[in-house]
This record gives structure tokens, C-alpha cells and sequence, in this order.
């Protein structure tokens, strides 16, 4: 099966071929995916990443084999670089590369040439996930987002994890299924995943102890609050806003 490569700095993906429909989530510059449907002037893809389905608009796609033999990078910050026509795009953290120079300022995605005016960045900021997620700081939430003008709970956990090169699925009910439970909330540790659930029971949230005492997630916008064995307490409600269900650590 044909492997391609997203040339968009962003797309959306969603449930069914409408723009009416549910967006699930948004693929990013140069991840990959393969065709699996077409409906008219949609196409159904699932994405290698994280084997995720959805519709994209053909108007928002160009549909480009992925000729490179090399493997990606993944960005750990967001860039301003320039195509070959001399355009000026936004790449936002977690897309992929191809192809890059020795000095890390040219590189690849399927057939396009990208420069940038300083190195392209890839190490993730001091290795530590909670750093990481804190690029995201005051992010608006966004249903399927995964960027930073608009991001989800589990888009946020997903492209924290990825930056770190650890593929995780796309959803908290998803996440839930993957890693080692931690049974004590005192044995936690800053990276681990707190997932939540409603009243019947389903995960409905997932965030990142940020340290002993904190949680960073996406709950409005991405923000750092108050966690303990109960949930996630927020001062403006003199409450707890999410009851803790469950600690992965991967």
C-alpha cells in the first residue's frame, strides 16, 4: 500500500466526509498515512502514527507519495521556516521532517524544500516531559486539536509523548490501555499519565504530573493545577473539577 506524507502545516481530520462532521483530530506537516476510502471529493486515510482514521477534504490535501528513505524527525518546537517560492509557514511542535542538512536549516517534506533562518530544533527542552507539556502553556482547548492554538487533553499527552519519541494512541480511553499502573498516588512521578473518569465510570480525561503536587492538562486552555489521590482541585471552584481513576507510566 502507498505510503504519503502531509505537505499542509495542518489538516483536520474528521468522522465522516463533511465539514459538517465531528473533527477527530488534525494531522500535521509530514506525518504519514495511507488511503483506505474515497467518497466523491473526500478520502478516508489512517494515519501510521498512530493507526487513527478520518476524512479529509481533497481541497486541504494534495496527495504526495513519501519518497524519502530517510526517517523523520520530530520537532520539539514550533518554527517559522520558508518554501522554495519564498512563502512563510508556521510548523508547529510534533511534525516531521525529512532529509535534514548537516546544519540544520534545510530540509524536506514529500516534495518541498524548507529553509529556516536558525537550527532547526529537535532535542525536547532538559529531556523532561512536564517542560515539554509546559510549551503548551495557555493553549486554548479545542475538540481534535493538537496544536498550539487549539489542543485537546489527550493531543496534549500524545505529542508530549511523541516529541519524546514514544508513540502513544490518539484518545484518553485509548491511553488508558497502554503502560504500567501505578497504584499509589505517592509513587507517582512527574511524566506519568493521571487519567479520569464521569460517574459511569468512562476515562473522559488525561493529563501529566507535572510534579509531586501538580498536574498539567487541557481543561479550557492548558494549565498547571492541584492534584491528589482524589482528583484535580481547581481554586476558582473550590473543588475538585476531575476524579483521578487511574496512573500509567510508559
Amino acid at each position: 500500500m502507498a505510503e504519503y506524507v502531509c505537505i499542509d502545516t495542518v489538516v483536520p481530520l474528521r468522522s465522516g466526509p463533511s465539514h459538517k462532521s465531528e473533527m477527530l483530530s488534525q494531522i500535521l506537516l509530514g506525518e504519514r498515512y495511507n488511503i483506505v476510502d474515497k467518497a466523491g471529493v473526500w478520502t478516508k486515510i489512517k494515519m501510521l502514527f498512530d493507526n487513527s482514521a478520518g476524512w479529509v477534504d481533497n481541497d486541504h490535501f494534495v496527495f504526495v507519495e513519501n519518497s524519502s528513505k530517510d526517517r523523520s524527525t520530530i520537532l520539539t518546537r514550533g518554527i517559522w521556516a520558508y518554501r522554495e517560492d519564498g512563502s512563510k509557514v508556521f510548523i508547529y511542535c510534533g511534525s516531521e521532517i525529512y532529509e535534514l542538512s548537516v546544519d540544520n536549516r534545510n530540509f524536506r517534506v514529500g516534495n518541498d524544500l524548507f529553509r529556516v533562518d536558525k537550527a532547526v530544533p529537535i532535542i525536547p527542552p532538559e529531556n523532561n516531559m512536564a517542560m515539554t507539556a509546559s510549551l503548551y502553556i495557555n493553549a486554548p482547548y479545542l475538540w481534535g486539536g493538537r496544536t498550539g492554538h487549539g489542543i485537546d487533553c489527550s493531543g496534549l499527552t500524545q505529542l508530549v509523548y511523541k516529541m519524546h519519541g514514544i508513540s502513544i494512541p490518539r484518545n484518553s480511553y485509548e491511553q488508558v490501555n497502554i503502560g504500567k499502573t501505578i497504584n499509589l498516588f505517592s509513587d507517582a512521578i512527574s511524566g506519568d499519565l493521571l487519567f479520569f473518569d464521569n460517574y459511569r465510570g468512562d476515562i473522559t480525561h488525561v493529563g501529566i504530573m507535572y510534579d509531586p503536587e501538580n498536574i498539567i492538562h487541557a481543561s479550557g486552555k492548558v494549565r498547571i493545577d492541584h492534584i491528589d489521590h482524589q482528583g484535580i482541585y481547581k481554586n476558582e471552584i473550590k473543588g475538585y473539577s476531575h476524579k483521578l481513576r487511574l496512573i500509567k507510566r510508559l
